[in-house]
């Protein structure tokens, strides 16, 4: 029965679901360490990130401060992390699913 839930020693499964919570817990972390540092920058400028894009792609008009071109730069990169980090838990998530329902053999 190569690949089936018997051929997989019960140790190993609760070492990898053991690793794999441990790196759900890191990236959702980050994920709310970037989520701080977007709604900072949202606050200090008036506008959402969705209208910064926005601005950015020119489909609404630029309203930023002269100088703010640094923190627009550090904003887009926060902003791709983010999804990033979010593409990231939901391969996670749908590994840790998967191994649960594994682990029920």
């Amino acid at each position: 029965m190569a690949g089936s839930a018997a051929a997989v020693p019960r140790g190993l499964l609760g070492r990898v679901a053991r690793l794999l919570r441990a790196e759900l817990e890191e990236a959702r972390g980050e994920l709310e360490a970037v989520e701080r540092e977007i709604a900072l920058l949202e606050e200090r400028y008036g506008v959402s990130s969705g209208e910064l894009e926005a601005m950015l792609r020119g489909e609404e008009p630029w309203r930023l401060p002269e100088g703010a071109e640094p923190d627009v730069v550090e904003w887009e990169a926060l902003l791709e992390q983010r999804r990033r980090l979010l593409r990231r838990l939901r391969e996670l998530e749908e590994l840790w699913r998967e191994l649960r329902g594994y682990e029920r053999y």
